[in-house]
């Protein structure tokens, strides 16, 4: 029998695998969130669980990322019908007009393209 590249990957990572990373992960930000450090004007005050599922469409488009180079996350979920790789923006929700972020920095020493240093915090 002849496999998909989909069918291999769902019997590497399992459904058990994707449960306990969405558990702890869970557990993590309720951690966080009880921690005497967390402001009460942090974004994260709004957190909804993470299921198994969004953690494997977040694991599968950080790996397209690497397959599919843009010199800007943004450009990502680009609107241009041109420029647009249509899975991202299936796949994620992709805010359009009339949409405030409450953004919020918090300390990371990690290795990622996409982190925004501040040297205050």
């Amino acid at each position: 029998k002849r496999c998909d590249e989909r069918e291999i990957f769902l019997q590497l990572l399992v459904d058990d695998f994707w449960n306990l990373l969405s558990k702890e992960t869970n557990k993590f930000a309720d951690a966080y969130l009880k921690s005497p450090t967390m402001s009460k004007t942090d974004f994260t005050n709004e957190w909804f669980d993470a299921t198994a599922d969004e953690m494997r469409a977040y694991f599968s488009l950080s790996v397209l990322m690497a397959q599919v180079k843009k010199n800007k996350i943004q450009k990502y979920w680009s609107p241009k019908k041109v420029t647009e790789p249509p899975f991202f923006g299936k796949t994620m929700y992709s805010p359009q007009r009339n949409l405030a972020v409450d953004e919020s920095l918090i300390k990371f020493r990690g290795r990622l393209c996409y982190i925004q240093y501040n040297l205050n915090k």
